[in-house]
């Protein structure tokens, strides 16, 4: 981690901070891509609790740009024309660095901090600023600032919540990073503990490295040496609402009965740890924990861990400690195909084509459907007949793994080797070396080296031998690294990680 002294809009100099001080920064490879696809987009507003990871995982994605990204921290009482003048300082920043590109972007954090005037002014900002400048908010809640009417101009694009919550898939990966061990059932056990929250889910993941223990071992830990400042966080949270809302956030947390959805619908309208997945409405399960209550504790069961499949060497699918055994192998390559592709799916036609290109195609077609009824008996043996589609589905012409649930080696691997490549790209070589070295224990052996060779296998072999080979040869050197114009530091490492961002 490195600082450097940029302007912040005006006023003095400010240092600047790069990476995330409790450790390596996970890369949120969702988030990332929900960014970039709505590039073009005037607006794109970030709307998670305290404690999401807004600020992080959105330097995480600046840092990945090719183009320096502006960024304003709004202080406390800023009014439309204060703002203004600190949003063209730092344009004039961006600006400044002399790179060509098509737009700027401007990251602004912190809306909450502004006055009505000031709020009124960001809500329309995207309407009437220049067709070069994107804007991208972060805020703790909806009723923070009203984007209604830019909105109803195709101005405004809204990431969904889940982006900044982490899956089991993404735990294993930030576990992988700092050498943390883990389990498919450790991710799940977590995941289902946390609700994916960030500032849990990171918190757990670096006790477990700091304390040398298991995952599993480590959020018990966590939550009883942080009780007290996640407990601090919430009372900053309900502070900063309006007497209805604190009084709605007392029914729903301190009651040992499920409240009224009405309440639920106003805590998550206000930031206040209710998380809208899709049409469910679910409080924060650390949160009710600590506040006792019990009703929301168990309303996101996951019994059923995450499969993990085992691409180098001899190959295995686990589902709950148990292996799932496929009769013939043909069963266990289709698997190990859909394992490879880049979203763990295919068509039937490609099926055919890899498994019985040579034979009678009605014959065929007939014997793709025999292997994936065995697939599915197969699985559903290890998990039971209804964690079948957690896992493997067939929707119309396409077959699939859902990555969200399968936990591969191979998938482990490129994502490390990617992360490392593109902390690379940006000479960021303390963070690429991490992920170097993840990716370099993840290679135990040749990619399905126990299995007959096979057309399909052999150019992914070879390429993730030279992928390993680099990943060994990698060495951890510090190089400057980009700055964000108008990123300030956090005091201190505790606050970052507990700051409501």
């Amino acid at each position: 981690m490195t600082s450097e002294r940029l302007a912040t809009g005006d006023g003095p100099l400010e240092p600047t901070f790069r990476g995330e001080p409790g450790g390596p920064t996970l890369f949120r490879s969702r988030y990332a891509a929900w960014l970039d696809a709505h590039a073009d987009t005037p607006l794109r507003l970030v709307v998670a609790p305290a404690g999401s990871g807004k600020t992080t995982t959105t330097l995480a994605w600046a840092q990945q740009q090719p183009a320096k990204v502006g960024w304003l921290t709004v202080p406390a009482g800023s009014d439309a024309r204060s703002l203004s003048d600190r949003i063209a300082h730092v344009l004039r920043d961006v600006e400044a660095s002399g790179e060509e590109r098509l737009r700027s972007s401007v990251v602004i954090d912190e809306l909450e901090n502004a006055d009505a005037s000031g709020r009124a002014f960001l809500a329309n900002l995207c309407a009437f600023a220049p067709d070069t400048v994107t804007f991208v908010y972060l805020v703790r809640s909806r009723i923070a600032i009203d984007v209604r009417l830019p909105e109803s101009r195709g101005l405004v694009a809204t990431a969904p919540l889940g982006h900044l919550l982490f899956g089991a898939d993404e735990i294993a990966l930030f576990a992988d990073s700092l050498g943390v061990r883990w389990t498919p059932l450790d991710c799940a056990r977590l995941h289902r503990a946390t609700g994916g929250w960030a500032v849990a889910v990171t918190g757990a993941v670096r006790a477990a490295r700091e304390r040398g223990v298991p995952l599993i071992e480590a959020y018990p830990g966590w939550f009883a040496a942080e009780k007290s400042a996640v407990s601090e966080l919430i009372d900053r949270a309900t502070e900063r609402s309006s007497p209805s809302d604190a009084q709605a956030f007392r029914r729903v947390f301190g009651s040992p009965e499920e409240p009224a959805i009405s309440d639920l619908v106003a805590l998550e309208q206000a930031g206040l740890f209710v998380d809208r997945l899709g049409d469910a409405l679910r409080p924060n399960p650390v949160v009710a924990t600590m506040l006792g209550a019990t009703w929301a504790t168990g309303l996101t069961p996951d019994e059923i861990a995450p499969a993990q499949l085992d691409m180098f060497g001899r190959f295995r699918m686990v589902v709950n400690e148990r292996e799932v055994r496929f009769a013939r192998r043909r069963e266990a390559q289709i698997v190990q195909f859909l394992a490879l592709q880049p979203n763990g799916r295919a068509t039937r036609a490609e099926l055919l084509d890899a498994f019985w290109k040579d034979g009678d195609r009605q014959l065929a077609a007939q014997g793709l459907r025999t292997a994936l009824s065995a697939i599915r008996g197969a699985i559903a043996r290890a998990a039971g007949a209804d964690g079948v589609e957690r896992y493997f589905v067939t929707v119309g012409d396409t077959v699939g793994l859902r990555f969200e649930a399968v936990i591969s080696s191979a998938h482990r691997f490129e994502s490390h080797v990617n992360l490392a490549a593109a902390a690379e790209a940006r000479n960021d070589e303390v963070l690429a070396g991490t992920h170097w070295s993840a990716a370099s224990k993840i290679y135990a052996a040749p990619l399905l080296a126990g299995e007959p060779s096979a057309s399909w296998i052999e150019p992914m072999a070879a390429e993730y031998a030279v992928l390993a080979d680099a990943a060994r040869s990698r060495v951890p050197r510090r190089f400057p690294m980009r700055p964000i114009p108008g990123f300030k530091q956090p005091p201190t490492a505790h606050q970052a990680a507990l700051g409501g961002r």
